[in-house]
Formats: C-alpha cells, sequence, structure tokens
C-alpha cells in the first residue's frame, strides 16, 4: 500500500513540476486571443464607423443639391423632412444603426484590451 502511495506521491510531484509552464501558456494564449480579438472588433468598429459618416455625408450632399420643379417660370423648391429628401432618407436610416453598431464593437473592443492587460485577474474571475 505504501508503495503504491509513494509512486501516487512521485508521479504527482512530477506534473507539479511542469504546471508552471503550463500556466504560462495558458496565460500567454489568454492574452494573445484578447489582443487579436481587440485588433478586430477596432478594425470592424473603424470600418463601419467610416462607412456610416460616408453615408451620411453622401445623403447631405445629395440634398444639398436644387430640388425643384421649374412650374409658370417661377422655380418651386421641394422641402422634405429639412432638405433631405425621401430618396435620400434610406442612408440615413441606414448610417444611424451602423454609427451605433460601431460604438458598441468599440466598448467590446475596450472590453478585450482589458482583459488581455489584465490576464491573471480576468482568470481567475472567469474561473469562479
Amino acid at each position: 500500500m505504501s508503495e503504491a502511495v509513494s509512486r501516487l506521491i512521485d508521479t504527482l510531484n512530477g506534473q507539479f513540476k511542469e504546471l508552471p509552464a503550463l500556466a504560462k501558456t495558458m496565460v500567454e494564449q489568454w492574452t494573445v486571443s484578447h489582443y487579436v480579438m481587440f485588433g478586430l472588433y477596432l478594425l470592424a468598429a473603424g470600418l463601419l464607423a467610416f462607412e456610416s459618416l460616408y453615408m451620411m455625408k453622401a445623403a447631405v450632399q445629395k440634398s444639398g443639391k436644387m430640388r425643384g420643379k421649374l412650374t409658370d417660370g417661377n422655380f418651386h423648391y421641394d422641402s422634405e423632412w429639412n432638405g433631405i429628401g425621401v430618396s435620400d432618407q434610406w442612408q440615413l436610416y441606414v448610417a444611424i444603426p451602423l454609427a451605433l453598431l460601431s460604438i458598441s464593437l468599440l466598448a467590446f473592443s475596450l472590453g478585450d484590451l482589458y482583459k488581455a492587460l489584465n490576464p491573471i485577474v480576468t482568470l481567475i474571475n472567469n474561473f469562479r
């Protein structure tokens, strides 16, 4: 019986010697994965913000052009929705949710940056 216990203790001691290297590798992988996710979220947020601003700018530029009709010698302007025509409203309806999605992705990216900068704290919190 004591021989089996001593073999078990020797086996556990051998595995405990490898534990610090395993923990270091695990923390490094955790950190790298969160840096990668931070970069991807940041890239997606930037692209969505650029697209949103582009669509808003295009809608405003289109609305800045003269819209009107020449009837009975007078030029009558169409003023729909503060100068932005109905055909341009779809761009704003798409651009505003894109801007909000961009802001939320930026928040997600900051959360991943926090997890990457504080790997031990976040690992302990995740194991609870």
